[in-house]
């Protein structure tokens, strides 16, 4: 629907049957909260005033196409805990650059289901992308067992993982490896392969908080399922206590939100980045990474533009606020320099 029909945060989608313009979603319209990742709330009351000042920053643009608004569109299923993070962030950083949708990918279920219903993200692009995603765990596992140097932030994050793990139980993990290559498993596949191994059970594990109650997910399947219970299974061959194996899960999102951030930033607010990794006991991103990732994010935005600032500093927002609720202090709490440009 034609944005100055729109409220502002929001996209909306109108359907005709029998010549009749229909809105309900049960019709295939639908209104969809583009700051819901962020907020959680449809309710504009609710949003902060870095969200409130995106929106006024939108309506400064010119008339978007509609391409443009899928980038936006995309954006606002980013979610930090699906398995294509942090890839995903370069994605759509990759959008922004292009000010066009040239990488479609889900980025996880927080949009609840827009792209869908425009037919973008289609039941077997979701299918085939849930089983790349699927093998290439499976092959980051079986480099992690072979001791392989590892290079991206997957392969950095297994082969942390994988050493936790005694020799008497990497059998488990090759097993692992080989559920997860024949495509997108479902839960049942992880309970199976867990009842099957005594030092797995995962009745014992914490009923809540991320990955370890992905075990007990009534979903059934899905990348996000498949990706926390793999990294939960892990968890709980590693024999690690829950405090130390949640630090090691959440430390590797923050990590690269931080990264992230501050190369966005930068690049918004024409400053050195603030680079706070000389400070940081950092587990998965060092200060040569980091350099790296603010290089690539500021080459591959280029030019400003009013829409690539936008978009741009909507990411930025996504990244500072998504999946915040949590309640626990993260890295970026330490680095406020790294989101000033929402001030």
């Amino acid at each position: 629907m034609a944005y100055p029909y729109v409220p502002r945060g929001f996209e909306m989608v109108l359907s005709e049957e029998d010549g009749v313009t229909l809105l309900s979603p049960g019709s295939g319209g639908g209104c969809w909260g583009l700051w819901f990742n962020v907020s959680i709330s449809d309710d504009p009351a609710k949003w902060d005033d870095e969200v409130q000042r995106l929106n006024q920053l939108q309506v400064t643009l010119p008339a978007l196409s509609d391409d443009q608004r899928l980038v936006r569109a995309q954006m606002a299923e980013l979610c930090r805990y699906h398995p294509l993070f942090p890839s995903s962030v370069e994605i759509i950083i990759s959008n922004i650059g292009a000010e066009k949708l040239l990488d479609a990918s889900n980025m996880g279920c927080e949009g609840r289901g827009l792209l869908t219903k425009l037919g973008v993200h289609s039941e077997k692009l979701l299918a085939e992308q849930g089983r790349r995603v699927a093998l290439n765990f499976s092959r980051v596992l079986r480099k992690a067992l072979r001791g392989d140097e590892p290079v991206s932030p997957l392969e950095k994050k297994y082969s942390l993982l994988v050493k936790q793990i005694g020799s008497d139980s990497r059998g488990t993990v090759s097993w692992l490896a080989d559920v997860l290559a024949r495509g997108e498993p479902e839960t049942k596949s992880f309970r199976e392969l867990c009842s099957a191994h005594g030092d797995l059970a995962y009745e014992d594990a914490p009923p809540t908080g991320r990955p370890f109650h992905c075990f007990r997910c009534e979903q059934g399947s899905g990348q996000c399922c498949f990706s926390q219970q793999t990294e939960a299974t892990l968890f709980c061959t590693s024999g690690m206590e829950t405090g130390e194996a949640r630090k090691l899960f959440r430390r590797f999102s923050e990590e690269y939100v931080l990264a992230y951030c501050d190369a966005l930033n930068s690049w918004l607010a024409d400053l050195p980045p603030v680079n706070p990794w000389a400070d940081i006991d950092a587990l998965y991103v060092d200060e040569e990474e980091a350099q790296a990732i603010d290089e690539e994010t500021a080459e591959t935005l280029g030019e400003k533009t009013p829409l690539k600032v936008w978009l741009t500093g909507c990411l930025l927002k996504t990244l500072k606020s998504n999946q915040r609720w949590h309640g626990h202090e993260e890295l970026l709490d330490r680095v406020p320099g790294a989101v000033s440009w929402l001030e």
